[in-house]
């Protein structure tokens, strides 16, 4: 018997909803059924098999969460930020205006 943790209970919900939705469009497209018990056993098996691949990956340490603090009253705040793709050589850049009540004055994206 396997004990679920709370990030485990929130895989199994999360491939459920998954597999619900991909079996309906099984059923829409191509009018394959499935039964109850297929659909449990297709869960609990991408369940396991996600469990033991995501346990061999490397992940990243969380990054520090930043908060956002507004800027003096009567000011706005400029937040500016970049992305580059190195294998489609692609940049985007943006900046968001806002203002010292926190609410959105301008936005723009670059490609």
């Amino acid at each position: 018997m396997q004990v679920l943790t709370n990030g485990n209970r929130k895989e199994e919900i999360a491939i459920t909803i998954w597999a619900i939705w991909f079996f309906r469009n099984k059923f829409l497209h191509k009018r394959k059924v499935l039964s109850v018990e297929e659909v449990i056993t297709f869960v609990r098996g991408y369940g396991r098999e996600y469990r033991e691949l995501s346990s061999m990956l490397k992940h990243p340490k969380p990054r520090v969460i930043i908060n956002w603090y507004p800027p003096p009253p009567n000011w706005v705040k400029v937040n500016v930020d970049a992305g580059f793709s190195a294998t489609k050589q692609k940049a985007v850049s943006g900046f968001i205006i806002r203002n010292d009540e926190g609410h959105l004055v301008k936005s723009v994206v670059l490609d």
